[in-house]
């Protein structure tokens, strides 16, 4: 596993006037939106920053580099065995909103056994990181802090 994905978004306050359109959403005001990949030790391996504000969590992916370079087979050679089984590809831990692909592993929306709600706890404490990631972008290096 690569680590965690997910989108942030912030306010822009200085945004020009004739872009305000595109960058104002209904929830957020005027802003952008930034996607990022993390591991556990805030190593950052996919940042993809200024997108418009306008666009939720899917927009944002469909336009990523991220989705392009799984689509067209350029990820990152990875090569890892589970349960006898060798896989080539990486993997990141997302939330529902990501396409049903083998790359996004997601929690169970309703776990049934507890198997699954132990997968689904420790996936949930796992995405913790992506969003920390965000915290030390913005709190240590003020980066989606400040207006941009």
């Amino acid at each position: 596993m690569l680590g965690c994905i997910d989108c942030w978004k912030w306010k822009w306050s200085k945004c020009p006037m004739a872009w305000k359109g595109h960058y104002t959403s209904k929830k957020k005001g005027t802003g952008c939106v930034a996607e990022a990949c993390c591991s556990h030790g805030l190593w950052i391996w996919h940042l993809f920053v200024g997108n418009l504000g306008s666009l939720n969590d899917i927009n944002i992916l469909n336009c990523s580099p991220l989705l392009f370079q799984l689509y067209h087979g350029m990820s990152p050679e990875v090569e890892f065995q589970v349960n006898g089984n060798t896989y080539n590809y990486p993997y990141w831990l997302g939330d529902g909103i990501y396409p049903k692909l083998a790359t996004f592993v997601t929690a169970f929306a309703k776990p049934a056994s507890e198997i699954d709600k132990n997968f689904t706890n420790f996936q949930e404490s796992i995405r913790k990181d992506i969003k920390h990631a965000f915290g030390v972008l913005q709190g240590h290096w003020r980066i989606l802090s400040l207006p941009a």
